[in-house]
Order: C-alpha cells, then structure tokens, then sequence
C-alpha cells in the first residue's frame, strides 16, 4: 500500500503560503495542449467523467458549540448564538483538559469558557465558511 502525507493547514496558514501557479502560462495554453496536460498527469489518469460523485468532503477540525446555559452570566456571550471553537497549537490540549474552550466572544477577542456551558452543533459547510469570513 502506497504511503501518503496528508498536511492540514488553517485558513489563516494558507493565506501564508506563496502563489505557484503559473497563471499567465496557462492562459496562453491553447485546448488542445491543456487535454494533452491532463491527458499527461498521472494524478489524472483513473478519475473519469464523474470523479465528483465519488468524492469524499472532509470536515475540518474546527468545532462549533451553541451557548446553552442560561445561569451562567457571560456579559460577553449571547444565550442559543452558535460560537466556533478557535484551535491553537499551543495550549489547545490544556485547554480541553480543564474543560475549557477557547472562543471569539461578542467583544471580538478570543477568550477561555467552560465548556459545560455550551453543546457541540455540526453545521453546514456553507455555514462553516462564513465563519470564516468573519474571522479573517
């Protein structure tokens, strides 16, 4: 079995890396000789007509968990508003040992909760990238 690496990067990591692509070469590619490329790429050469029907969509890491608790008094936090969980390499394994998450609050910054304040939620991809947006 062939061995891969499989590198994941944030959004923020990927903002970082240097542009490769050789966008006015390719734009200077006639038909004939962008077929003749893929027709060339070995990474092209089983996939087929219909290779999105049988793609997989991976989730990323990022959590998402809905503010439920309505004792608590979070001045900074709004009760049934849904917050992403920010992941950092540092201290992120800490953090989840002391039962704290680490979220961008109402204020705009990011700050320490508990975490049986709230309950994980899946969203859908489109709702994912919004955050996203937000963040950036």
């Amino acid at each position: 079995m062939k061995k891969s690496k499989i590198v994941s990067y944030s959004s923020e990591e990927v903002k970082q890396l240097p542009d490769q692509s050789d966008w006015e070469g390719n734009a200077a590619m006639t038909d004939e000789e962008i077929h003749a490329a893929i027709a060339s790429d070995p990474d092209e050469a089983n996939l087929g007509n219909n290779w999105m029907e049988r793609g997989i969509v991976i989730r990323s890491k990022a959590r998402f968990v809905m503010l439920v608790n309505r004792k608590s008094q979070l001045p900074n936090l709004i009760v049934h508003k849904v917050y992403k969980v920010i992941r950092e390499p540092i201290g992120s394994e800490k953090e989840d040992q002391d039962g704290l998450l680490r979220i961008v609050d109402e204020t705009g910054q990011t700050s320490l909760y508990p975490a049986e304040y709230f309950v994980p939620v899946q969203l859908p991809i489109e709702a994912e990238q919004s955050f996203e947006l937000e963040i950036a």
